[in-house]
């Protein structure tokens, strides 16, 4: 029996297949969710170029909280309804996980993922749980426990920790714009674009990056003063959140950055001692405890796929 593995981001939508005898994702393909209306016409179109004839199960990974049997995606304008799928498409049986989630059950083959190491621990910890987190489209993290359990959040839509005068900057332009400056309403494709902007208008000069994509690559790169400086103060405030995460979740197993905006920024994340790894252990009486938490970078784009075959293992087994 064929399974259909979905990873359904705010930007992107990743399939992949696996079957009962392995989970494992293959057969992998991405489509921009620009080109698509629905989500029932990009999984038509994926099942008619893999030419399935019958899907037994449909697990996606979704940019949403998961409630009930009808979905609406937090940052696109798409409805996902079991029994429409079902009666349409002809699946059998169809899951639903916040995407987050589907990253904590790929922590269950951690070894099989693709990462880079940022922060090598002092002292190596057994036993403790796994946390992973990132920017992307938004902001989220999710916890894998010792005995396997996945503890899901929705920490992106916390209120946003300031420290410096840019942080307050943002805040209050973000209050004034929503009535309140959440995590990721900076830490995501969005929120570099606005940091961005905000330097470029402290230093009286016009902003003439519009994409996230266009101020990472300027700023690895250094081709642009102000892309530059953007890129190290996203880096700062994502290494504070990922510090006040692990002092809340003790992550000792380690801590897994995600994210395609998180990816992008690959120079300045694993910079020793740049602005993640120094905001990352800049917590006061804590500082030294900090250096207990590996931090490692995921390196692909198909880490929630693994996570949504690993779900549909861990239902088989019950």
């Amino acid at each position: 029996m064929t399974n259909v593995l979905c990873d359904l981001g705010g930007t992107n939508c990743r399939f992949a297949l696996s079957d009962v005898n392995n989970m494992q994702p293959k057969y992998i393909a991405c489509y921009s969710n620009q080109k698509y209306d629905t989500f029932e016409e990009v999984l038509t179109d994926y099942i008619h170029e893999q030419q399935i004839a019958e899907v037994q199960s449909l697990v996606v990974a979704l940019a949403a909280p998961v409630e009930g049997d009808s979905i609406k995606l937090t940052n696109r304008d798409w409805k996902l309804d079991k029994s429409i799928l079902k009666e349409r498409l002809g699946v059998k049986h169809i899951h639903f996980l916040n995407d987050f989630e589907a990253l904590g059950y790929s922590l269950t083959v951690a070894d099989e993922l693709s990462f880079n190491t940022v922060l090598k621990p002092s002292v190596v910890q057994c036993g403790g749980p796994k946390l992973v987190l990132g920017a992307g489209t938004g902001f989220n993290c999710v916890l894998l426990t010792p005995k396997g359990e996945v503890v899901c959040a929705e920490a992106g839509h916390s209120t946003l920790v300031t420290e410096t005068p840019l942080d307050r900057q943002l805040q209050r332009e973000f209050i004034v714009k929503y009535g309140r400056c959440s995590i990721e309403r900076i830490l995501s494709g969005n929120g570099i674009v606005e940091i961005y902007n905000a330097i470029c208008s402290n230093n009286h000069q016009r902003a003439i990056f519009n994409t996230s994509h266009e101020i990472a690559e300027a700023g690895c790169n250094e081709t642009d003063i102000f892309a530059f400086e953007a890129c190290k103060e996203f880096s700062r405030i994502l290494g504070r959140t990922a510090g006040d995460l692990a002092l809340l979740t003790l992550p000792y197993s380690g801590i897994f950055l995600t994210g395609g905006i998180t990816r992008a920024l690959k120079r300045f994340i694993g910079e020793p001692g740049g602005s993640f790894s120094s905001s990352f252990f800049n917590k006061g009486r804590m500082r030294e405890h900090m250096s207990q938490f590996p931090v490692f970078l995921l390196s692909d784009d198909h880490v929630a796929l693994y996570g949504c075959g690993e779900f549909l293992s861990s239902q088989n087994q019950t």
